[in-house]
């Protein structure tokens, strides 16, 4: 398990368009470290049973601004309202970078749901699954072995799929 010893700061602008039956939001947001990693890297054991935390730290990490721009269309039948939605990001994992890493170099993912309009409540339940395939690159890492080549190193996925519930309340 890796610890993430850093605060950061989240901001954003929120737009939209809300017709009759169909609506319209954009949301552009940035994030913003805060704080400054540690130094060193430290190894911590709290429990024996458990797996050391490795804590981030400069040598291999560093911090940047994050950028985020999502949109969301939706058609609102009575009490029901089907939504489609897409988000890019700007690195690929946000503020933590790892020096070693090659990602790509948007992270985009795509979303669908529906939402239930209770009155003054509105539930609703998401899909969302990212754009991006990781690369198989291992006949590529292969060849540059063979030929004495350092190769890049693997992409990890920072997400298969994920749900999203979400409860509003309006005033």
């Amino acid at each position: 398990m890796v610890d993430e010893p850093f605060y950061d700061s989240r901001t954003g602008l929120t737009f939209g368009y809300l017709g009759s039956e169909f609506r319209l939001y954009g949301r552009v947001e940035g994030l913003f470290p805060l704080s400054s990693l540690p130094a060193q890297k430290v190894q911590e054991f709290r429990y024996p049973w458990k797996p050391p935390e490795d804590y981030v730290n400069r040598e291999d990490y560093e911090l940047e601004k994050s950028t985020s721009l999502s949109l969301r269309i939706s058609y609102v039948l009575d009490w029901f309202e089907p939504f489609a939605g897409i988000m890019y990001r700007l690195p690929y994992t946000g503020v933590l970078q790892e020096k070693s890493e090659i990602d790509p170099v948007f992270f985009r993912q795509w979303e669908a749901g529906a939402g239930l309009i209770l009155g003054d409540f509105y539930v609703a339940l998401g899909y969302q699954k990212p754009f991006q395939k990781i690369e198989d690159r291992s006949v590529e890492r292969w060849a540059y072995r063979q030929a004495g080549f350092s190769p890049r190193p693997e992409q990890t996925p920072l997400l298969d799929e994920s749900f999203t519930l979400s409860v509003f309340f309006q005033f």
